[in-house]
Formats: C-alpha cells, sequence, structure tokens
C-alpha cells in the first residue's frame, strides 16, 4: 500500500508540473521506492524491491492508472495531500518495523527515513 500511494502522489506532483508519461513514471517509482531503497542500503541488505519486484510492478502499475485518470478528470491541488500524508504514513510505519528487526545504533532514523527520502527524491 505505501509504494502505491506514494507514486501516486509522485504522479500528482509531476502532474501539475505537465510532466509527460514518461516523467511522472520516473518521478513516481523515485517517491514510491527511494526512501526505503535507501533504508536497505544503509542497513546493508537486499533492496526491497529487488528482491521481490511485485513492489516495482505495483509502482509502475499505479503511477500509469493515475496518469490517466488524472488526464480525463481535473484534480484539484489539495487531493496532492491525501496520498503524500498516506504514504509518508505507511512508510514510517514500515521503516520503524525493520528497525526493531535489526537493532542498530541510530535505528530510530530508519522509522522517518522510507518516508522521509522518498519525498526527496521527486
Amino acid at each position: 500500500m505505501a509504494v502505491v500511494v506514494s507514486s501516486a502522489s509522485g504522479v500528482l506532483k509531476a502532474g501539475f508540473q505537465q510532466f509527460d508519461l514518461f516523467g511522472v513514471v520516473i518521478i513516481a517509482i523515485a517517491v514510491g521506492l527511494g526512501g526505503g531503497s535507501l533504508r536497505d542500503i544503509l542497513l546493508d541488505r537486499e533492496v526491497f524491491w529487488i528482491r521481490d519486484q511485485v513492489f516495482f510492478i505495483a509502482s509502475l502499475a499505479s503511477a500509469i492508472i493515475i496518469f490517466i485518470g488524472a488526464r480525463l478528470t481535473k484534480i484539484s491541488p489539495r487531493l496532492f495531500l491525501i496520498p503524500d500524508a498516506a504514504g509518508l504514513a505507511s512508510f514510517a510505519i514500515a521503516g520503524t518495523l525493520v528497525a526493531l528487526i535489526y537493532p542498530l545504533a541510530g535505528s530510530q532514523f530508519y522509522g522517518g527515513d522510507d518516508g522521509h527520502y522518498g519525498r526527496y527524491f521527486s
């Protein structure tokens, strides 16, 4: 769920800048997969979407579906806040769960890392 709503957030953000489909997909994948990828690299573990590519496919599919839907209907810029907040919350929970599994010094950082740094990639 976190990957899908974060990708949707990236699509809406890129859509307001009038990106084409390729640009929207790149932004959506960076936002949807970026924070968790950085977390996994910092924890020296296999990156989650390389291990299980269903996350990549979900990000790609949600980007295309939201892109088409956004082109067919008028979407308020305020609607962007819903998937943005949902993605940030979902990834913060996922990062915290991973931090509990991999107890390292500074592991509390990983809870916010997932959602926060995914937004920087956009």
